[in-house]
């Protein structure tokens, strides 16, 4: 019994292991969203954004300069619902240099369940089935011990 509770216990906990980074927040449909890439010796970055259906959306714009390293550049055409991959470049100390895909998911909502969360709260729940069960069966067993007990002194 000790050793099934921490293997749930395991299995939990490896759902929250995610090893994918990425730091934009799922988005509302129709609200703005502002892209941003950091990179301190650029003189320039330009970005690129793909619709969930692969065209494009934006195409080498450039990023304004926001301050402290930070480009910027704010889009608010997300209409439609899906991931929009971002990608772009900067002339990292006077090299063009791509910057890695990043993405936002657009949702009705502004907010998506994803694997982690899933896994956690499917988790989460059979834990709750578990002891549930454990304290009906400990009820039962306690019904069935004052049912005696009470038996046992009416005899006596």
């Amino acid at each position: 019994m000790k050793y099934g509770i921490l293997f749930l216990m395991l299995i939990l906990m490896a759902g929250l292991v995610s090893s994918e980074v990425n730091d934009y927040s799922p988005v509302k449909q129709n609200e703005c969203v502002t892209l941003k890439q950091v990179c301190a010796s650029c003189s320039f970055v330009n970005v690129s954004l793909t619709y969930p259906n692969s065209t494009l959306a934006l195409s080498n714009i450039p990023m304004v300069d926001s301050g402290g390293a930070l480009w910027t550049y704010e889009f608010c055409n997300t209409t439609e619902l899906g991931r929009y991959d971002i990608n772009g470049v900067g002339d990292l100390e006077g090299v063009n240099t791509g910057f890695d895909v990043l993405y936002f998911i657009v949702s009705p909502s502004g907010s998506v369940l994803d694997s982690a969360s899933s896994t956690t709260l499917f988790g989460s729940l059979l834990v709750m089935l578990i002891l549930s069960v454990i304290f009906i069966i400990m009820a039962m067993k306690t019904e069935s011990l004052a049912v005696n007990l009470h038996y046992i002194v009416s005899l006596v």
